[in-house]
């Protein structure tokens, strides 16, 4: 396969109207002809018509297609036109930059977290554009991303909260176990707090179930205190975290939850416990004078689909 040489890159610049006063919508026409190329030829061709052109329309067609074949050179210049186009506010360059942002995440190269995390830290950058870094820097999975993704979140001064709620999340992608401690004080510190708060405390609630799924005592501990909080949201979701941890310490906090007065948390208890514990453990929670009505509901409801499952299971086997 012959590869094009500089020559060759110059003259289909000018073939296709790269960085020429032309329509961005026939320009894009035009380069649709190259994507039959061989992949590593086209890659090279694009990666030169990157640093060229200047229309942010046709820029992210580039990078859409580059995802699928990028290589070192491309995240490279994806990264320099991130960061030159920062002062530009306008929506075809946001949509850019928010593209280019997701490529250097599904790439998962080490490589892009400084970038990223430069563009995520700038305040005055679009909370959109932010939004895209953090996720990229928790798909990318680099452990350098951690710490200033814990200061994000606990940036009591930082205006998008969901842009905090983003970090957590990224936290809870990339696994790291230093995130657990911030986390959890950040969550308690927040206990009883509404509206802007309430659904940063249900991410974070979400994050330590993912963090906790060895058994940290910190996780539980926090997630204890999410079952107290005064949003049945975040109480909500604290019951899931807490199912998801292989522990035992796990059973008598959820169990507490049966007594809660939302119903829907309530029946989240039934839920969780059953997935634990088994139909077994339900039937005898059933009995019991104390259960409420909503809760005696949830494990009628629960028997009858398995019985439904259970019939279905048996006639395929007929």
């Amino acid at each position: 396969m012959d590869l094009p040489d500089e020559q060759a890159l110059i003259n289909l610049a000018k073939q296709f109207k790269i960085a020429q006063d032309f329509p961005a919508q026939d320009k894009i026409k035009l380069l649709k002809r190259l994507e039959r190329i061989d992949g590593e030829k086209l890659c090279i061709i694009f990666n030169y018509f990157l640093t060229l052109e200047n229309d942010k329309e046709v820029l992210t067609y580039l990078v859409k297609i580059l995802a699928k074949c990028q290589n070192e050179l491309t995240l490279k210049i994806l990264a320099d036109i991130l960061i030159s186009s920062l002062n530009d506010t306008s929506d075809t360059c946001l949509k850019l930059k928010c593209e280019i942002a997701n490529t250097m995440g599904r790439s998962q190269n080490s490589e892009c977290v400084m970038p990223l995390l430069y563009v995520m830290n700038n305040k005055n950058e679009n909370y959109k554009l932010r939004l895209a870094c953090a996720d990229a820097l928790g798909r990318i999975g680099s452990s350098y991303a951690v710490t200033p993704l814990i200061d994000l979140v606990r940036d009591d001064e930082e205006k998008s909260m969901y842009l905090r709620e983003s970090a957590a999340r990224a936290l809870g992608m990339l696994g790291d176990m230093r995130a657990i401690e911030p986390l959890a004080n950040i969550l308690e510190s927040k206990n009883g707090l509404f509206d802007r708060f309430t659904f940063l405390k249900e991410r974070i609630v979400e994050t330590l179930g993912r963090l906790g799924q060895y058994g940290d005592e910190k996780s539980i501990h926090a997630l204890k205190h999410a079952l107290e909080d005064e949003a049945a949201c975040v109480r909500l979701g604290a019951i899931d975290a807490l199912s998801e941890i292989d522990d035992d310490r796990v059973i008598p906090l959820i169990e507490k939850m049966l007594e809660d007065k939302d119903e829907e948390v309530a029946r989240a208890a039934v839920c969780a416990l059953y997935e634990i514990l088994g139909k077994g453990y339900i039937c005898s929670l059933y009995n019991s004078e104390s259960l409420q009505a909503c809760c005696k509901d949830e494990i009628r409801e629960l028997l009858e689909e398995q019985e439904e499952i259970e019939v279905e299971a048996d006639r395929n086997d007929e």
